[in-house]
């Protein structure tokens, strides 16, 4: 992205944060899905095939068990908060880009639709602090 074309058009730099959470959003939950399916999975088999009388099978059943309960709890280390947060950055980035845009058209210039956007900011933020 040249600095040219950003400034030609302040909507660049929206689509690359709204690009980066869409991502990240993605990767928590597929992440989160791999392990909840794979720790299913490995339940399953180890409760639904029986356990066998021969050697190299005798603690194939509670080894699966086992492996299958390790993933499902290792769902505790995966910060799912930050995919919760993530959606809601994702949200609130695409509403901006989408009132911005509105501004833009409607105003003449890039600087001015973003001294009314910082306009407005700052009478949001004197009306919460009066």
């Amino acid at each position: 992205m040249s600095t040219g074309a950003a400034a030609a058009d302040p909507l660049v730099y929206f689509d690359g944060l709204v690009d980066g959470d869409r991502q990240s959003f993605r990767m928590y939950l597929a992440l989160t899905a791999a392990l909840v399916a794979a720790g299913i999975a490995l339940l399953a088999v180890g409760i639904l095939f029986p356990a066998s009388d021969e050697a190299e099978f005798a603690g194939l059943q509670d080894l699966a068990v086992k492996l299958g309960g390790l993933c499902i709890s290792s769902l505790g280390t995966i910060p799912l908060s930050q995919c919760l947060t993530r959606r809601d950055r994702l949200i609130a980035a695409q509403g901006l880009r989408a009132f911005l845009a509105a501004r833009l058209q409607a105003a003449g210039s890039p600087e001015q639709a973003l001294a009314e956007l910082y306009g407005e900011i700052a009478r949001m933020y004197q009306v919460r602090m009066s």
